[in-house]
């Protein structure tokens, strides 16, 4: 249904580098506050803001374009195997009183649980923006909690985006989210017929969207921002 016979996306050992991911991690919810997650999708409010249907979780939200652009890329790369958006509320000690922080995702990618933040490329011209990253980045370090920070320069690569989006229309709808579907297959519910031309078109975008994210998740976020 989904494949030529004999062909089947899933993760490939040696497809790519080795990606070098901390070999322990502290029991972050030490580290949870009791405040909930707030609402992000609302009627009113500026900005961009709604629900992204996916097979790989539950009640996806997003509140901008780039987060959007992330979910694309989250939702067709073979090596995510699950999503969830503003997952908990983190405390983050400081040096004054601890601030807390909610990731804008959790994403299960090469069997390893990541932290994400999506940021504009400028975003150290918020200077109180940058300070309380660095802050969040040198705790999840400490306490040894794999986090990637992702800008929309890394997301939007030439054509990639416009690929996506035609790609996600094209495709069988999510529907009710179901965990025992395989997200990465062109149809998880294996009902619709693609063509050989949407699939070609499916696995490169996967291969795209999972080199783009192995390259993200290697970097030291600390990387990103300036000298001072």
């Amino acid at each position: 249904m989904n494949a030529p016979i004999g062909r089947r996306t899933k993760l490939r050992p040696g497809r790519f580098g080795r990606l070098e991911t901390p070999t322990t991690t502290n029991n972050v919810a030490l580290h949870l506050s009791d405040r909930k997650v707030r609402e992000i999708v609302t009627v009113s409010g500026r900005g961009v803001r709604g629900h992204f249907p996916s097979y790989k979780g539950k009640l996806l939200k997003f509140e901008s374009l780039i987060e959007e652009d992330a979910l694309r890329v989250l939702n067709v790369a073979s090596m995510v195997t699950s999503l969830v958006t503003q997952p908990c509320v983190l405390d983050i000690p400081t040096d004054l009183k601890p601030r807390r922080y909610t990731p804008d995702l959790q994403v299960a990618f090469c069997g390893q649980n990541y932290y994400i933040e999506i940021k504009p490329a400028d975003f150290q011209k918020n200077r109180h923006v940058a300070i309380r990253l660095q802050h969040v980045i040198r705790h999840l370090k400490t306490s040894r909690s794999p986090f990637a920070l992702i800008t929309d320069t890394d997301l939007r690569p030439e054509g990639l985006q416009e690929e996506l989006k035609d790609l996600v229309r094209l495709r069988p709808a999510p529907g009710r989210f179901d965990p025992t579907r395989d997200g990465i297959l062109w149809d998880p519910h294996c009902i619709h017929t693609a063509t050989p031309e949407i699939l070609r078109r499916w696995y490169a975008a996967q291969q795209e969207c999972d080199a783009l994210l192995q390259r993200v998740m290697r970097r030291d976020p600390d990387s990103l921002f300036e000298p001072a």
